[in-house]
């Protein structure tokens, strides 16, 4: 590559693959790959590598560290629960 050629070369931002994030983890990539797709909807796009900029490793890195699956909120009591819309019972 002579000097006029690496002038020109676009320079691209150093990318993280998720393999490396959930090695250093101690996570299976393919676990990995379905509790991000929820989290990326880029993922779903044509060309979408599981590829991050220093930037998104931590955030990557925050949403795989989290314990279980995302719940709703509990329901405050008496909510939804039929007992004071006079349901006909006594």
């Amino acid at each position: 590559m002579t000097e006029a050629t690496a002038d020109k070369a676009p320079e691209t931002p150093a990318l993280t693959p998720l393999a490396d994030i959930c090695k250093e983890l101690g996570i299976k990539p393919v676990a990995a790959r379905i509790k991000l797709r929820k989290k990326f909807s880029a993922s779903k796009e044509k060309g979408f590598r599981w590829a991050f900029s220093a930037e998104q490793v931590e955030e990557v890195r925050t949403i795989l560290l989290t314990k279980g699956k995302e719940k709703a909120a509990p329901e405050k009591d008496g909510e939804d629960e039929g007992g004071e819309d006079g349901d006909g019972e006594e």
